[in-house]
């Protein structure tokens, strides 16, 4: 077989793959716009800024609720060519996605422009259920049809809502399509805003004394790296035996305190009921002499000494004692 012969099959071959698999190409390399809306981590490349993957990566929980990036992005549909059908919001106040997820389960053309699912015949210009579903040359939309039409109730009754939905929508391709920041009054996307709707997810996750500790634990003059392990302690991030053995990692001999070698090691335990830790915090606590207000009890309690502690530079000092300790 000849090379011009083995290219020609090459090429017809990899006309034919997945449209996901050319959707996938569009978001990586052709069109940023619909890989920010994407939000979705499989677009990540190395040539994106950090703080840029970060945002990408990363949702914010509000009221249990986990939202993203592209959550807070409200598209005005112009051209089409740079909203994604599925999963951007652009019909309604939430994505077709999560409207309609047994159409979407159905679809084989989940990642495409809204521009690549209205259906366009010359001059006649429509939203048909093979669209929504997958299939560009007429054999494949055939298949896709019976499909749809073998489909469940739930599909079907999605499919009619959906299509009510669309009908009066109809693209101008002279018009580009527009987006709106939704956390910011002027539709502009600010910092400022993203970091508003973090305090306030943060608020929602801790209660507010945790709050307040953890801003005292950044006002301290002591090294970041201490500060950053002291935030992971008072947070219960940190990689201790129980959380490893939850997350499956591997090569754990035993899950015992290594101190004691008789519990489980967890935080509380590690750090405060380990009869060895006791020993340390009972043996600092009689070197320091009486510590002002406080018993060994609110000692080792690091919301006791915030709350008994009256003089600022004595609290200060006994928060970096207790840190220390830790």
């Amino acid at each position: 077989m000849n090379k011009a012969l083995l290219l020609k099959w090459k090429w017809r071959i990899l006309t034919k793959k997945d449209v996901i698999w050319r959707s996938f190409l569009d978001l990586r390399y052709s069109n940023p716009r619909l890989k920010v809306l994407a939000n979705n981590g499989d677009f990540i490349s190395k040539e994106d800024s950090i703080w840029w993957r970060d945002v990408m990566t990363n949702n914010i929980n509000i009221g249990g609720m986990e939202e993203g990036f592209s959550s807070f992005v409200k598209c005005r549909v112009g051209n089409g060519k740079n909203i994604l059908f599925w999963d951007s919001i652009w019909l309604g106040n939430q994505t077709i996605r999560a409207s309609f997820p047994d159409l979407y389960d159905l679809s084989t053309k989940k990642l495409s422009s809204v521009e690549d699912i209205f259906h366009k015949q010359g001059d006649i210009h429509s939203w048909r259920a093979e669209s929504v579903i997958g299939g560009n040359s007429g054999s494949v939309q055939g298949q896709q049809r019976n499909v749809f039409v073998a489909a469940s109730d739930s599909v079907q009754d999605q499919w009619r809502i959906l299509h009510s939905m669309l009908q009066p929508i109809s693209l101008a391709e002279e018009d580009l399509d527009s987006f709106v920041w939704t956390l910011n009054p002027s539709g502009h996307f600010s910092v400022s805003s993203v970091r508003s709707v973090m305090e306030e997810a943060k608020d929602l996750a801790w209660q507010s004394n945790m709050v307040s500790w953890m801003k005292t634990i950044w006002a301290l003059k002591i090294p970041i790296r201490i500060q950053v392990f002291s935030w992971r302690f008072l947070a219960g991030r940190l990689p201790l035996k129980d959380q490893l053995l939850r997350r499956n990692v591997p090569n754990i001999a035993s899950a015992n305190c290594p101190f004691c070698d008789v519990q489980a090691e967890n935080l509380n335990h590690l750090f405060f009921d380990c009869s060895v830790s006791k020993s340390i915090w009972e043996r600092i606590f009689v070197w320091l002499g009486a510590v002002q207000f406080l018993s060994l009890a609110d000692f080792i309690s690091f919301g006791a000494i915030q709350e008994k502690v009256k003089t600022k530079s004595i609290k200060a000092k006994s928060n970096i004692v207790w840190i220390s300790i830790i």
